[in-house]
């Protein structure tokens, strides 16, 4: 801890790259932190805390390589559904069969399932104290699988 008292920038990084070697962000990440810092600092020249953006002259010379996530193979997800994990497969079945992000579902209260009926019981997915959604589109009612019931 000590370390890191009165770093500077470079010894901070060096200091990052000896606790994790080999841990790097990926290109989008680095370059969506990048955004959000140069926010942070255009905030604090309008609320009159700084003069000007003392990053606002730097600029990121490459686009970032977008590296979208891959989809399981049908074999990849047989595997891990047979390993009859108690905590991971579940949970990959319940994503399987409502369609739900993992983040979504480790986010659900009992309350969040409704019945409508003769439709069936539903999944209310809505963000919580626990859970945020990606966007207000995430809100929505997946119907729950019997298999779920």
């Amino acid at each position: 801890m000590q370390k890191r008292r009165g770093a500077s920038l470079t010894q901070l990084t060096k200091l990052s790259a000896e606790l994790e070697p080999g841990h790097t962000l990926a290109p989008q990440t680095q370059a969506r932190i990048w955004k959000h810092m140069l926010q942070v600092f255009d905030w604090c020249v309008e609320q009159g805390e700084l003069t000007t953006n003392p990053w606002g002259h730097l600029t990121i010379r490459e686009k970032p390589e977008v590296s979208p996530h891959k989809v399981l193979t049908d074999e990849q997800v047989m595997t891990l559904l047979q390993a009859k994990d108690r905590v991971v497969s579940n949970a990959l079945l319940f994503g399987l069969l409502t369609g739900m992000r993992s983040g979504e579902i480790c986010g659900l209260f009992d309350s969040d399932v409704i019945s409508k009926g003769n439709l069936g019981r539903f999944i209310r997915i809505q963000p919580n104290e626990f859970r945020q959604l990606k966007s207000k589109a995430a809100e929505r009612e997946v119907p729950l699988h019997a298999k779920l019931e």
